[in-house]
């Protein structure tokens, strides 16, 4: 459906007024020369030439004045979509600069949360570097069943801190196992079954393992027996034949068969 083009009211007013006037001027130059016209004379001629070209002019000045209102009316609508699109993209323009404001904030957060992070990463690699290295000092001082025990993992642990290609996070899970399998075995009573070779000779022994303090081992036949301590290089294992009958009477109080009871035992403290 078209939309019928409706002239400005401001031209619709001067409209009316310039054809009044210009209706007005052509009736009064038309009686004038009604007036004369019979005369025949060449100033009614000139007369009547003069006219025409003042009617002329009235006409084209008219058009010119309509002409111009139209294209001022044209020049106040384009003015009009220019402003509205330049608040258009003020309002855009300031909504980018918040966003990009917020942008670089959030960058400069980040960044900062960044720094901080690797500052924490720095000191917790310096700190796992000091427990491996204390680590690898350790695990030759633990006795022979816990060594084992631990060697799966004792092996993942590297042998230089400063060059290795595994991560923080499973270097950590490594030293955690470690330490908690040397606590459990720290706070209990352990016994197996070992080959302990001294200057008697090798036998088969029974050893308890009070934790990391002290060992006693006594073989089956109760001629052979002793006690271990922790030192710098490892365990230090001595015979002390004198032990075996307590010995003894630990391994059945241990194992079930005899009633607990209190037994002398020889332990040193270090």
């Amino acid at each position: 459906m078209e939309t019928a083009f409706v002239w400005p009211k401001a031209f619709q007013n001067h409209f009316r007024k310039k054809m009044s006037k210009y209706i007005s001027m052509i009736m009064a130059g038309a009686l004038v020369l009604t007036a004369v016209a019979a005369t025949g004379s060449e100033p009614v001629r000139r007369l009547q030439a003069t006219l025409q070209e003042w009617v002329e002019v009235e006409k084209a000045v008219s058009e010119e004045e309509n002409n111009w209102l139209i294209e001022r009316q044209l020049i106040g609508d384009s003015i009009a979509v220019l402003t509205a699109q330049r608040d258009t993209f003020e309002e855009r323009k300031a909504a980018a600069e918040e966003t990009t404001s917020r942008a670089a904030a959030e960058r400069l957060e980040l960044a900062e949360e960044r720094e901080s992070l690797e500052a924490v990463s720095r000191l917790t690699e310096e700190t796992v570097r000091a427990y491996e290295r204390q680590m690898l000092d350790l695990i030759p001082r633990l006795p022979d069943p816990l060594r084992q025990e631990l060697s799966a993992v004792t092996r993942r642990i590297p042998r230089d801190p400063e060059d290795t290609s595994l991560g923080l996070s499973v270097r950590v899970q490594n030293l955690v196992a470690v330490l908690s399998q040397v606590d459990r075995f720290n706070t209990t009573v352990t016994k197996v079954s070992e080959i302990r070779d001294l200057e008697e000779g090798a036998r088969e022994v029974s050893t308890l393992y009070f934790g990391l303090a002290v060992a006693y081992f006594v073989d089956q036949t109760g001629s052979f027996a002793g006690y271990g301590l922790p030192g710098a290089d490892g365990w230090e294992w001595r015979t002390d034949t004198s032990l075996s009958g307590p010995l003894r009477n630990l391994m059945a109080v241990y194992e079930g068969t005899r009633e607990a009871q209190f037994i002398a035992l020889p332990v040193s403290i270090r």
